[in-house]
């Protein structure tokens, strides 16, 4: 379930994203203010206990929950720019200098290190966090 959840959360942010390239205003801020509403609503409710979600969606092991953060900040990094650059229509190594990220990028592309090898890399913490978020409320994995 919490794959699903970071699916539904990167396919928001994706959407938001691109159509702001695009120029598409309106539309980008209607689907930004539903992203963040459902971030704020999601962290609202389990801050207060408001709503208690399905079984599925607990934790069976508190101390799993570090795994669920690291699967989630791995899985957006692994999948987040390529996404964007097909929803942008650009070519899949493209690399932007409009954020401190990609201007971090371009300093490692520069150093030496190849798209393709950067991509590869970001290809594996895809795989890695997709395990996690499936897994991450068992004692599974990374223990």
């Amino acid at each position: 379930m919490y794959l699903l959840l970071a699916v539904i959360l990167v396919v928001l942010e994706l959407t938001y994203e691109g159509l702001k390239f695009k120029g598409k205003t309106t539309s980008s801020e209607f689907l930004e203010m539903l992203f963040l509403g459902v971030v704020y609503l999601l962290s609202f409710f389990w801050i207060t206990a408001s709503v208690h979600p399905p079984q599925a969606w607990q934790l069976d092991y508190p101390h799993n929950l570090w795994k669920i953060g690291v699967g989630v900040i791995s899985f957006r990094f692994g999948c987040f720019d390529t996404l964007l650059n097909v929803v942008r229509g650009k070519k899949w190594f493209y690399v932007g200098t409009a954020k401190v990220y990609d201007r971090t990028v371009q300093k490692i592309l520069n150093a030496g290190m190849p798209i393709g090898f950067f991509r590869f890399i970001q290809f594996l913490f895809f795989i890695f966090g997709s395990l996690i978020l499936l897994y991450g409320n068992t004692d599974k994995i990374l223990n």
